[in-house]
């Protein structure tokens, strides 16, 4: 077993590594020689990798064809190549665009990089700072890049490849990085998305690094006030409340004294049990609801009434726990309301608007949903 390991460092990634590594079985090999094993495996995955940029990278280039046989390719990317990827490996639209742009760019721009990507001397983390830095670079300027990293970047974190890259970059050409800033300004965005814990993450991109230090800054400044005057959160918490309020209109126009005063006598609204308990009161989670930004929620009307814990959904981004549901929607009472009626297949039958809005929860003693609450006309 011993033997079988230590000569994977001599077999090249591709099938016969694949098929020596097929034979291993890790449990049964030594202590003292699992990183051998380890450092062979890590250079067929990356091999595999390879491959698969080079299989994508050739969808991009194929020409639509009704011959089964044909062997056709354009000279440049096929529109729309992404849509073909992501419906065969059923991946996200920005995962199909990412990985068919790191194909394009890996292949055809970057060959000395995939070449070295393709026998596992670099792996894809390393793979993907060398793509990161010289986008937009002349085949000259990268070959000689390459010719001074990629022999050492295999023993180098992608942190310090970063660092080196940069210095070379910078002194091959001085304005790569400025016409780079320049670009990622005009490209400015704001995206969100919900996490693996069903919470959402807010993302601007593009900014200059003085707006985001200044913005820091103020954020941090406010947080540790509100913490001096006893606010019980984390520093972190206070951070998060003081961006969505100043975002979302809770906090505008309050100055910096009304903004911990406020703070200090509103639970956040990122609070779940605050929030859910807010909601069973029917009050208002912040004094200045007139300048908050509506959000469309889509919950069962059972959901709403308590009779059931199905998520709602949050269109955009996805799914929300139903006690959050309820309390966003309880928070939106002025709000547009809108019905559906769907089948038992979940097929719409009809829709419309509400014209009564209910008055509040049923009274003490009745069961949620009962039918003494009444709905008022709407105003």
């Amino acid at each position: 077993m011993v033997d079988d390991v230590a000569a994977l460092a001599d077999i090249p990634a591709g099938p016969l590594l694949a098929s020596a590594l097929a034979r291993i079985d890790a449990t049964r090999v030594p202590n003292n020689v699992l990183l051998a094993l380890l450092a062979g495996q890590s250079r067929q995955a990356s091999h595999e990798s390879a491959r698969l940029l080079g299989v994508i990278a050739e969808i991009g280039r194929a020409i639509p064809t009704f011959d089964d046989d044909a062997v056709d390719r354009f000279d440049r990317p096929v529109p729309h190549a992404a849509d073909e990827v992501r419906a065969a490996l059923a991946w996200s639209r920005r995962a199909a665009d990412r990985e068919c742009d790191l194909a394009e760019q890996l292949v055809h721009d970057l060959p000395q990089v995939y070449a070295a990507f393709l026998v596992g001397d670099v792996d894809r983390s390393k793979v993907r700072v060398f793509a990161d830095h010289l986008a937009g670079l002349t085949q000259a300027q990268v070959a000689a890049v390459c010719e001074a990293l990629l022999p050492v970047a295999g023993r180098l974190t992608p942190g310090q490849l970063v660092v080196r890259l940069r210095r070379l970059v910078a002194a091959i050409d001085p304005r790569h990085y400025e016409r780079r800033y320049r670009k990622a300004l005009r490209d400015r965005t704001v995206c969100a998305w919900l996490d693996e814990n069903g919470t959402a993450v807010l993302c601007a991109r593009g900014l200059s690094p003085a707006q985001a230090q200044a913005a820091v800054e103020r954020i941090d400044l406010l947080a540790h006030g509100a913490r001096r005057a006893g606010h019980p959160s984390t520093l972190d918490q206070i951070r998060v409340d003081i961006l969505a309020g100043l975002l979302d209109g809770t906090l505008h126009h309050l100055d910096r004294h009304h903004i911990i005063a406020h703070l200090l006598a509103h639970r956040s609204g990122n609070d779940y049990e605050a929030a859910a308990h807010t909601a069973d009161e029917g009050s208002s989670l912040t004094p200045n609801d007139d300048q908050r930004v509506g959000v469309e929620v889509r919950v069962a009307l059972s959901t709403l009434l308590g009779c059931d814990e199905h998520p709602g959904e949050i269109p955009g981004l996805g799914p929300i726990p139903a006690g959050h549901a309820r309390a966003v929607v309880a928070h939106q009472r002025r709000a547009e309301w809108r019905w559906a009626v769907t089948d038992t297949d979940g097929r719409l039958v009809f829709d419309g608007v509400t014209r009564r809005r209910p008055t509040g929860p049923p009274p003490p003693g009745r069961p949620a949903g009962s039918s003494s609450c009444t709905f008022p006309p709407r105003s």
